[in-house]
């Protein structure tokens, strides 16, 4: 029996056979701040590494009672989204503030949670997918003594508050972790109703001693996910997993992990997030793609080299395409509400297109599309220049009477061109991929990071209006 899954923007087939089709973009990394990530999405992208896992702990966010500060998200936001490298956010851990930091298990505590993360999805709607908890399975996450049922309850209140604040979010849960496969916890969460909460199975195989082993596991995962949710279909998440060199050697992490990818794209896991990007310096570890010190380790390379030889497109995936599911909650609007595609960013939100691609923004009177790049001269990265240079991004603008506006913004390298129609300002917050001296940069591979502001009329500007078409 053949099945199509549509889920993260792929066509993801499984069987009961041994092969799948690979996919370039269902792979991610666990980050952490004190690698400085944010300043690594160029290197995590040539890597072909195309989501982060990131914490979004409630005690960073909410330092006073009612009050969030996502300050240090943004920035990571920002640094990702040009690269096409998408957000996986943890809300996770326990405050001060609530319950003296245990996990919630009051309807008190259970509020101000799912408070924190209407919070969260209402600031970050439309850029990020979430996961509710670390791992509440074990006792380190969970104060001592993990209770699925205060899982399943703050899972419960956390999931109506997000999707709340955005329809489109996508949910994962429980985050199942530790050496062994816990599946009786699992089970208990099923039972408990959390198939009814979220819209994929996560899970953390380290009870694998090796890659393969994890393939009986996930079989036994779907047997469970078939029992309690016998009208839906629920795809499982490998939201994290890895080996370190201890073991193994450098060159044996490498192998394992281009073993646990395939081993998962075979049994149709839609997305695996690697354990970890960097070696921290304290408490060490060596699980990282990257050293202590930042420098690629062999598995960062086997992870670049496996990446390259799966080109967007390949065996029929394509990045950035979405043909849509309808079954419950399911999956048909989980790419749109991770990145704005071809969909309706709101005004003020960054989205990106790829050239005749449309977005109608929402506050807006008007769709745009990203027609094509005329021109690129702007410096290669890898060449100094007298001259930055510059590229030509023109875009279509149809307003709802019908009228296309041709709109030709000339964006230096970096981004930060800005147009303004009417009564918004439209701005090109990135163009990707950049020059490079040695590689040629066809006319499809580009992708525009773009965001319409309201603007005030002492800043409107006729430069929109002076260059209108109508098409045939």
């Amino acid at each position: 029996m053949t099945r199509t899954l549509l889920f993260l923007g792929l066509v993801v087939s499984s069987s009961t056979s041994s092969t799948s089709g690979t996919t370039p973009d269902d792979v991610g990394v666990n980050v952490s701040f004190y690698s400085g990530a944010y300043d690594q999405a160029a290197t995590m992208a040539a890597a072909g590494l195309r989501w982060v896992r990131l914490d979004l702990a409630w005690s960073a966010v909410e330092t006073e009672p009612g009050r969030y500060d996502f300050g240090i998200w943004d920035r990571f936001l920002d640094s990702f989204e040009p690269f096409r490298i998408r957000v996986l956010f943890i809300l996770d851990y326990g405050n001060d503030l609530h319950e003296r930091g245990f996990p919630p298990a009051t309807e008190t505590g259970r509020s101000a949670f799912a408070s924190f993360a209407a919070a969260a999805a209402r600031h970050f709607r439309g850029r990020a997918m979430w996961e509710i908890w670390n791992e509440p399975n074990l006792p380190r996450y969970w104060a001592g003594s993990p209770d699925a049922a205060a899982y399943v309850a703050l899972a419960r209140a956390a999931a109506v508050e997000i999707r709340r604040e955005d329809p489109g979010a996508w949910i994962l849960g429980p985050s199942l972790g530790g050496s062994t496969f816990d599946l009786d916890y699992l089970e208990a969460t099923f039972a408990l109703g959390l198939l009814d909460v979220v819209d994929a199975v996560s899970v953390h195989p380290y009870g694998a001693s090796h890659p393969e082993a994890a393939t009986e596991f996930y079989d036994q995962v779907r047997q469970l996910i078939g029992r309690y949710s016998p009208r839906r279909e629920v795809p499982i998440v490998v939201s994290e997993w890895g080996y370190p060199v201890e073991g193994l050697g450098a060159e044996g992490q490498a192998d394992f992990l281009v073993r646990a990818l395939t081993v998962n794209r075979r049994a149709g896991i839609p997305l695996t997030i690697w354990y970890n990007w960097q070696e921290p310096i304290t408490p060490w570890h060596s699980f990282g793609l990257l050293d202590v010190r930042g420098q690629p380790k062999p598995a960062y390379d086997a992870l670049a080299r496996m990446s390259a030889a799966q080109p967007p497109g390949k065996d029929g995936a394509e990045w950035f395409r979405f043909d849509g599911w309808d079954q419950d909650r399911g999956l048909s609007s989980m790419l749109a509400s991770v990145v704005h595609l071809s969909t309706e960013p709101r005004v003020g939100e960054p989205f990106l297109l790829r050239p005749g691609e449309t977005a109608s923004v929402e506050g807006a009177d008007f769709s745009l599309t990203f027609e094509e790049v005329e021109s690129d001269s702007r410096c290669p990265r890898d060449v100094q220049c007298i001259r930055a240079g510059e590229a030509e991004v023109v875009l279509r603008l149809r307003t709802t009477s019908g009228e296309a506006i041709r709109l030709s913004l000339e964006v230096p390298p970096g981004g930060g061109a800005t147009g303004a129609f009417r009564e918004h300002t439209i701005r090109v917050l990135a163009l990707e991929p950049q020059t490079e001296s040695d590689r040629r940069i066809g006319s499809d591979d580009y992708v525009v990071q773009l965001r319409v502001d309201a603007a005030n009329e002492s800043t409107e500007s006729s430069l929109a209006c002076s260059m209108p078409w109508r098409d045939p």
